[in-house]
């Protein structure tokens, strides 16, 4: 054992059930196709746990599994333990159970009710309920459960339970928050029921407390019952942290583990997916209170973990017994392994960008900084081991040349990466001292380490001509050089407006009133974290929103954070910029031409993909000539990162 984390490697049984160290995949999903009514784990979702188990996690939990077919979550897509007779998907969960199990953690199954949420599907039964009759934001009408609606549904979980029990399943989450129908009971913010099920929070804890004592009795003595639940819903007359502690106290017959989340779901995405403007480690304080007050009971932590002496520090404090990581094992799975072998510098960081869930739903899945997440089977097409040792040259040394220069280098290529800068890292560069970008820069940080590391001979300071290129005598040459700041005709902005380039070149710190041209996602979030500064900021957009681009969840993220800096920070949407001046800024709004004073102006209108040097270097004589990421088309960090890695995957 690694004495260094001694907590966080040591073994503890739990009800017979060995967990070989302390650290959960918690549940997070890239592999599921929205629409795919299968309704149980295709061999996608196997490969991608599986990676997770032979990663070294002592339990690997699934992503949702709804009870039944009328228990369904919010879209019609996703796994169903229990289907109507007729239909049998056991086996694919005996196949994931399996795959989990061979490697030595413990296969878990997260057990869930979608309640108000539940996909409208009259043939199949599927309705939306809950505590009472509602109207949603979208516009969905519930209705409430009734005592017979109750009593089925438990006998759902009781099943569903069970069956998966038979699967192999070892670990059973009984998901009781993030707004789904268990949380929707305990919140007082969503239950107004006026009867047994309603008011004292021992009567809206009444229901979700019959479907664990259910699920306990279910699985039996040789099975762990993991209850999933918000510490803090963070909304108006939401559970709050002293209802969880009350609620751990009834629930302690029936539950082994208790899971410290936050949020409400679809009611409060933010708290529920903490990105980059929430802390790490940000759900402690919940955890180690329900650890203080009820002492005897296992209390597991969630929210965005990643640092393995802060983990241990956690478990040596008694602050939690279990450290649960959801994106984190994405963006690296092996992480349990590398804590273990003292390879924590290896450690791939997630950078919290919230891309894996909140690009989920437009049909983009997987993770920006691991190529591998979910796309295990596609990478059955790819060779192993390329026939023969290939001499490559990578020109820039930004994340995308990085990212080929350490795959390269790993399958065998001797490798030889050119920098004309300085300094490798590229666009990456130009954060270090953003606020909230610390993730980010980690990221950066590791692949420049990891291909250090390989042993790949960098060449900075060193710009790539066709001369240049062919003294080398590459038999491959891939060219990741970028994009440019886009800098269009508008009067003295040029002259008097820096790029982001510009500002990190020269050594320039922006202080005082900051006017930003351009409030795309970029754009966006440099103003946040100038205003998170203490300056005073204001953010010119053309259209009627900041940060378009930006996914779904980031979105909420952003609104949140908006708001926290509201006196500090001035978006001006529907606004165009048409002069720029030594020290102010006119616009065009929607109520007439205004003139803004900058101490600093910034130009954050966006790149544009340095085509023409990519076209100039394939001239030279190399065999193989391949350009990608943003100097072929704008990806940001996830286009770079996978470019790099299939194109040098591609070498042969």
């Amino acid at each position: 054992m690694n004495d260094k984390y001694r907590h966080l490697l040591s073994r503890v049984t739990v009800n017979g059930v060995l967990f070989r160290n302390r650290m959960i995949a918690a549940p997070t999903s890239c592999t599921v196709d929205i629409g795919d009514c299968t309704r149980s784990p295709d061999i996608k979702q196997i490969m991608f746990l599986e990676d997770k188990a032979r990663g070294g996690a002592a339990a690997v939990v699934t992503n949702e599994v709804s009870v039944s077919l009328q228990g369904s979550k919010k879209n019609n897509h996703g796994c169903v333990a229990v289907m109507p007779e007729g239909y049998d998907g056991q086996m694919n969960f005996v196949k994931q159970a399996a795959a989990i199990a061979r490697h030595g953690a413990v296969p878990a199954i997260e057990l869930q009710h979608a309640g108000y949420f539940v996909y409208r599907d009259p043939a199949n039964g599927c309705e939306p309920m809950g505590p009472d009759a509602m109207t949603l934001p979208s516009g969905e009408k519930t209705r409430a459960m009734t005592e017979e609606d109750m009593d089925r549904t438990v006998e759902q979980y009781r099943q569903a339970a069970a069956k998966m029990k038979d699967a192999g399943f070892r670990l059973f989450v009984v998901h009781t928050g993030h707004g789904w129908l268990l949380a929707q009971f305990l919140s007082p913010a969503l239950n107004h029921r006026t009867d047994e099920y309603g008011g004292t929070l021992e009567n809206r804890a009444r229901f979700p407390l019959r479907v664990l004592k259910a699920v306990k009795e279910a699985v039996g003595r040789d099975a762990v019952v993991q209850c999933r639940i918000s510490g803090d819903e963070h909304m108006e007359n939401g559970l709050t942290i002293d209802d969880v502690i009350g609620f751990a106290r009834l629930a302690k017959p029936y539950i082994d583990i208790i899971e410290i989340s936050a949020g409400a779901g679809s009611f409060n995405n933010v708290n529920t997916f903490p990105g980059i403007f929430l802390p790490h480690e940000v759900n402690l304080p919940l955890a180690r209170a329900v650890k203080r007050a009820v002492p005897d009971l296992l209390v597991a932590t969630v929210g965005t973990y990643r640092d393995p002496d802060a983990m241990e520090r956690i478990l040596r404090d008694g602050d939690a017994d279990f450290i649960c990581m959801g994106r984190q094992m994405m963006a690296d799975p092996d992480t349990p392994h590398k804590i273990m072998t003292g390879k924590t510098d290896d450690i791939v960081p997630c950078t919290r960008c919230l891309n894996c869930i909140g690009r989920f739903f437009d049909g983009v899945k997987g993770c920006d900084v691991n190529p591998r997440a979910g796309m295990n089977l596609y990478d059955l097409n790819l060779p192993e081991t390329p026939p023969e040792k290939r001499r490559v040259v990578i020109v820039g040394g930004g994340p995308g040349g990085l990212s080929a220069a350490i795959e390269a280098k790993a399958r065998g290529h001797e490798v030889i990466l050119l920098e004309k800068t300085g300094k490798l890292g590229g666009t990456l560069n130009y954060l270090e001292a953003d606020h909230y970008k610390k993730d980010l820069v980690a990221f950066r940080d590791y692949l420049i380490r990891t291909a250090e590391r390989r042993g790949v001979e960098f060449r900075l300071n060193t710009e790539a001509t066709v001369p240049l290129l062919d003294s080398l005598a590459p038999d491959v040459v891939l060219c990741a050089v970028g994009a440019d700041p886009v800098i269009p005709p508008i009067e003295g902005l040029k002259e008097h407006a820096y790029t982001m380039r510009q500002l990190y070149e020269q050594g320039v710190t922006p202080r005082g009133r900051i006017v930003l041209i351009g409030g795309g996602l970029s754009g966006c979030e440099v103003g946040i974290g100038y205003a998170a500064e203490g300056n005073d900021v204001t953010v010119i957009e053309m259209l009627p929103e900041v940060a378009a681009q930006a996914n779904r969840l980031h979105k909420g993220g952003i609104r949140y954070i908006l708001g926290e800096l509201k006196d500090r920070l001035t978006c001006m949407t529907n606004t165009k910029c048409v002069r720029v001046n030594a020290g102010s800024v006119e616009v065009e709004t929607p109520d007439g031409p205004a003139v803004i004073p900058a101490d600093f102006i910034i130009n954050t209108l966006g790149q544009k993909p340095n085509r023409a040097v990519a076209d100039e270097l394939s001239a030279c004589a190399a065999p193989v000539f391949e350009a990608f990421g943003d100097c072929v088309e704008l990806g940001q960090v996830r286009g770079a990162v996978h470019g790099g890695y299939y194109r040098a995957r591609d070498i042969r």
